[in-house]
């Protein structure tokens, strides 16, 4: 990306989108901050550093409301060189108590939204030679955790569109990177949908849920807390290096993992869940 880069980013309301628009600001870029619906005096709109944020309404799910945004940029600087694909949405529980509505709204926004707006920016980007798409993943979407299953499942596929779209427009100067992060502060977890166990019976899934809480203790050193900071840092350098990787896995527990899963396959990484 030159420098100083255009950068669109998608769910830049709070948590990390809004971390990394910060920080690409402070870097010299000129931000496009992107929100459904942006209230007044939301999304730090302004100079920051050697930069300027520019918020903007954009809903990932209505190609209107993302063209819309793009004609925007093209008024207030220019296309994106860069876009970053962030906004995402959480769902929770088991895969027997999910609901099919609860999981066509999570692939809504994580799979169709980034598809969304990929087909929106990739004409701009071909028509330059250039151009930059980074697909904020998880770790959950190289290996699953239980009780998440949807939210595995979205991210699963969108790792999938990414590497493809990463093969057909590498010839293009278009560069596709997947950010693989681990736990990290959000604001993802609180607004989740939750399927909780609606069965006869007790919880048959209360041992999972024990061991998952204790697995995480067991990926996570004592008193590990990442900041969001850290993450949007990787994301910086994902999107600003000249020959970026496919993926780029960031945080403790991500990393631990990669390498359990490396050494010793699924059923070794299996055991961590009890």
């Amino acid at each position: 990306m030159p420098s100083p880069g255009r950068v669109l980013i998608t769910g830049a309301r709070s948590g990390l989108g809004r971390a990394a628009a910060l920080l690409f600001a402070e870097r010299g870029h000129r931000v496009y901050a992107t929100m459904r619906d942006p209230r007044p005096g939301e999304g730090a709109a302004g100079r920051h550093g050697r930069g300027v944020i520019h918020v903007l309404p954009l809903d990932v799910r209505d190609r209107d409301s993302v063209d819309a945004a793009l004609a925007a940029t093209a008024e207030l600087g220019g296309e994106p060189d860069t876009v970053v694909l962030n906004a995402g949405v959480e769902l929770q529980g088991p895969v027997e108590s999910l609901d099919p509505a609860d999981l066509r709204w999570q692939l809504e926004t994580n799979l169709f939204g980034a598809l969304t707006v990929v087909q929106a920016v990739l004409p701009g980007m071909r028509r330059r030679g250039s151009g930059r798409l980074v697909f904020v993943s998880s770790i959950v979407g190289r290996v699953a955790r239980p009780l998440l299953g949807g939210y595995c499942a979205s991210k699963f596929a969108l790792e999938g569109l990414a590497e493809a779209l990463h093969l057909e427009t590498r010839h293009l100067g278009i560069h596709v990177s997947l950010l693989e992060p681990g736990r990290f502060p959000s604001e993802l977890g609180g607004r989740a949908r939750r399927a909780a166990w609606e069965g006869a019976g007790a919880d048959p899934y209360a041992s999972v849920r024990a061991g998952l809480a204790g697995s995480l203790d067991r990926l996570e050193p004592p008193g590990y807390a990442p900041e969001v900071s850290m993450v949007a840092q990787a994301l910086l350098e994902l999107a600003t290096d000249p020959e970026p990787p496919l993926r780029k896995l960031v945080g403790d527990d991500a990393l631990y993992t990669g390498r359990l899963v490396s050494r010793g396959g699924f059923g070794e990484y299996a055991t961590l869940f009890g």
